[in-house]
């Protein structure tokens, strides 16, 4: 009797160490993949995290507040630097003027350097209203109109050309979180001319 026990207790240790061996054989094989899978898990939620963080920020009422004064900043300073032309100023209005647009309208209202002065040209406009549309906290482009009175003097041959403008502006959020104008629509350009 003691050799079936010595050989049951020897049978029952060699199945239970293979046994051990199996599930530590297999653990360790899907570690890895498992680790993968989480590693991969846990960074999807950390970045969803650190999204949803910045939207609520972006949802505080300074937060809008500022940035909502901010895209009403860049859509006023544009209808002034596009439309209305101070030639003693030009190279300083070209230079804020590559902030708030993008290159195709810098080209369309900046063409060159240095602008050669003609005294007898005065301009002025009179921005009556900016219409801006309602911002989702996540929203990167938003859309403006801008009604204007825009005057056109040259007093050389004592003309002056008044217009009343809606333009349609539209204004995206750029990756350093700045806000420029990238285009731009005149909508009616009502031109009255005075003799």
């Amino acid at each position: 009797m003691n050799k079936k026990v010595v050989m049951f207790i020897s049978v029952l240790v060699f199945l239970v160490g293979l046994t051990t061996l199996n599930l530590w054989s297999m653990g360790s094989s899907d570690n890895g993949e498992t680790t993968g899978q989480l590693t991969a898990e846990k960074q999807a939620l950390e970045e969803e995290v650190t999204s949803l963080i910045e939207e609520l920020e972006r949802t505080q009422p300074e937060a809008i507040a500022a940035e909502r004064e901010a895209i009403i900043e860049v859509a006023e300073g544009f209808v002034q630097l596009a439309y209305n032309r101070t030639f003693e100023d030009y190279e300083e209005e070209r230079a804020i003027a590559r902030s708030i647009m993008n290159d195709e309208l810098f080209e369309r209202f900046f063409p060159a350097d240095t602008l050669e002065a003609n005294e007898h040209i005065e301009t002025d406009v009179t921005l009556h209203h900016l219409y801006l549309e309602d911002k989702e906290p996540t929203a990167d482009r938003l859309y403006a109109i801008a009604d204007f009175h825009h005057i056109i003097d040259d007093t050389e041959i004592d003309r002056q050309e008044e217009r009343d403008l809606y333009v349609a502006i539209t204004i995206d959020k750029q990756e350093d979180e700045s806000w420029i104008v990238t285009d731009l629509h005149t909508i009616t350009s009502e031109v009255t001319e005075n003799d």
